[in-house]
């Protein structure tokens, strides 16, 4: 699964600003996993979002959504249909997971990790550093 298309579906699916997901920000010179921002917002699918990025495990930059939990079976429609598209495993609506992962290594998209975190899911969209 390739980030970059992950991404565009997603963003056609939900209305969510494709440039979001753009992970061009640039790098700390700080060594672990380093917030580099963070940002409250009023979107329909999201109340905040925060941009990371890890120089361990070969580096890798991501975006972490918070969306709530009265809408979260919502987004995750959006993110099965894409992962229909893309022909991957989607996720139960009827007993969503209190965390879920998907994960690749052929160097294009690397972990897509959801975790329940009180009022919302932490969704992360994560890849390489180039």
């Amino acid at each position: 699964m390739e980030y970059e298309e992950l991404v565009d579906s997603l963003s056609e699916k939900t209305g969510i600003n494709r440039n979001l997901f753009n992970l061009d920000f640039e790098e700390s010179n700080k060594n672990g996993l380093i917030l580099i921002d963070g940002k409250d917002v009023h979107n329909y699918f999201f109340s905040r979002y925060e941009y990371w990025q890890n120089s361990d495990y070969g580096g890798w930059k991501s975006i972490a959504l918070y969306v709530p939990n009265g809408i979260i079976t919502e987004f995750l429609t959006a993110l099965n249909q894409v992962f229909e598209e893309l022909d991957e495993e989607t996720i139960d609506l009827d007993n969503i997971p209190e965390e879920f992962t998907y994960s690749s290594d052929d160097g294009g998209f690397n972990v897509l990790l959801g975790q329940s975190k009180g009022e919302y899911y932490r969704i992360e969209f994560a890849q390489p550093n180039k």
